[in-house]
């Protein structure tokens, strides 16, 4: 007579519930966790399973073969019904990482090996544990291991010649490498959004690939293409620290909206497959990196999340092999951690002395780099400037680019008056009557076609003309009125 299965599985349910103990993350995902058995550190966590991870199902079959059992499906699945059963009895409730962790002062770094190693990263202090933590982190199956540090040597300034970049810019993107090393996916974290423009042949997939993912978040997703649905860009954001997307040409506003939810943290929701009444909802919180050959970046408010940076053109004499630069960089990346995670030491102790000359929309950022110039003796204001220069550059482009915002901004800077007044159909009618002045394409889908949405459209682009001197006030009385002035000439 055949062994029912759910006692041909018990062995291996058994292995589980010996070996680890049992939780949910905040989303209600099933957990294994294990603990060190060294009895210095018997609290310490040494791995996390996540029950629907490609990686239980490897330690599932593991543990049937040590156990000289088959492991059929069906076995598999009453295997994973038990842990799910007993995650869902055990009533505790942990908060799960990725790749970076919040610690208390700092953050905590998996480098993903197969010693579980962990980086944690406080102010002053930098400390490599090889014990476990108090940290959740899971593993997705794409994840690979970060380079080790070097135990004794490094220094920060060993990636500059690896960087094409003037002095100020190379110091920029250093600021924003180690801002999004050390920034977990916490509430309260803003990402800022690295844009990388360059030209063909200019090195940028190197950048991206080597120097940011390559080092901060190693993968076998490597660089990506845009993905085309909310849901995918929440499955492809929430396996890494950092995603990098490649040769991007333009962003829809729909997009756009999506990657400043992602800056700051949000979700979006749809309708559960196969249902008519459950809602899934699809956190976004995650930095990334969007590289092309122009500017693409559509709307004021996601340029204020971004950092863009532009990668100069190379003179073919200078230019060298990849080959010949990966050889280098692997001799280097040893050294180059361990002046990362020092670097990021040094400007988390002097964090709460400094106070940012510009507190740009993305604050945090604002103060890290303002703490980087501390900890390199840099003039006040050296990076602070450099930012502050490329956020008002980026806005006035994505200004630029919208036709109704340019043909505004033209209206008060470059016509007989620094001002206007009137409703919102008497603007209409002006920047029509005289399109040939503001560059106007009144047949472009993206001109408004009557007053109600032209009044729409003006309040989204409002904040962008405000940082280029222009101010839009809405007034109410018997008539809507729209107040445009120049505020440079005043």
């Amino acid at each position: 007579m055949r062994v029912p299965r759910d006692i041909e599985a018990q062995p291996v349910c058994d292995h589980f519930d010996g070996e680890y103990n049992y939780a949910q993350d905040e989303d209600d995902n099933a957990l294994l966790i294990k603990k060190s058995k060294d009895e210095e550190n018997k609290d310490k966590i040494t791995e996390v399973i996540e029950l629907d991870s490609p990686l239980f199902k490897k330690v599932s079959r593991k543990s049937a073969i040590q156990l000289k059992l088959p492991m059929s499906e069906h076995m598999f699945k009453y295997v994973k019904s038990h842990c799910n059963d007993q995650a869902l009895l055990s009533d505790k409730i942990v908060k799960t990482y990725q790749r970076v962790a919040q610690i208390e002062g700092g953050f905590e770094t998996d480098i993903g090996d197969p010693e579980y190693t962990r980086i944690a990263v406080t102010p002053g202090k930098v400390e490599v544990k090889v014990a476990g933590s108090d940290s959740y982190f899971t593993r997705p199956s794409s994840m690979l291991p970060m380079t080790m540090p070097h135990e004794r040597f490094g220094d920060i300034e060993d990636l500059l010649p690896f960087l094409t970049f003037d002095l100020t810019l190379s110091w920029l993107f250093i600021g924003w490498l180690t801002y999004t090393l050390a920034s977990p996916k916490v509430p309260g974290t803003s990402f800022v959004h690295l844009v990388v423009i360059a030209d063909q042949g200019s090195g940028k997939s190197f950048l991206c690939r080597e120097l940011i993912r390559g080092l901060i978040d190693p993968s076998k997703i490597g660089l990506q293409q845009y993905p085309t649905s909310s849901k995918e860009l929440t499955l492809t954001t929430r396996l890494s620290q950092v995603s990098v997307f490649d040769n991007m040409t333009y962003l829809k506003i729909p997009q756009a909206n999506e990657l400043c939810i992602l800056s700051t943290s949000g979700s979006v929701s749809a309708r559960t497959l196969y249902t008519n009444s459950e809602i899934t909802t699809h956190k976004l919180h995650a930095p990334v990196v969007l590289n092309g050959l122009s500017n693409f970046i559509p709307t004021s408010d996601l340029a204020q999340r971004c950092l863009v940076l532009e990668i100069p053109s190379l003179n073919p004499n200078d230019r060298r092999s990849e080959k010949e630069l990966m050889t280098e960089l692997n001799k280097a990346k040893p050294a180059i951690m361990k002046g990362m995670f020092d670097f990021s030491s040094e400007i988390l102790e002097v964090l709460p002395t400094v106070t940012p000359k510009y507190k740009e929309r993305m604050i945090d950022f604002s103060y890290w780099i303002t703490a980087l110039e501390k900890v390199n003796g840099f003039n006040d204001g050296l990076i602070q400037d450099a930012y502050h220069n490329i956020l008002v550059e980026s806005q006035l482009d994505s200004v630029m680019g919208d036709p109704l915002a340019s043909a505004v901004y033209q209206l008060v800077t470059t016509n007989k008056s620094d001002s206007w007044r009137g409703t919102a159909r008497e603007l209409l009618q002006e920047l029509e009557s005289n399109s040939y002045l503001y560059g106007v394409n009144t047949r472009s889908r993206n001109w408004p076609q009557n007053a109600i949405s032209l009044s729409k459209r003006l309040r989204i682009a409002k904040a962008g003309l405000q940082i280029q001197g222009i101010e839009v006030v809405f007034t109410r009385g018997k008539k809507r009125i729209i107040e445009i002035t120049n505020l440079g000439v005043y």
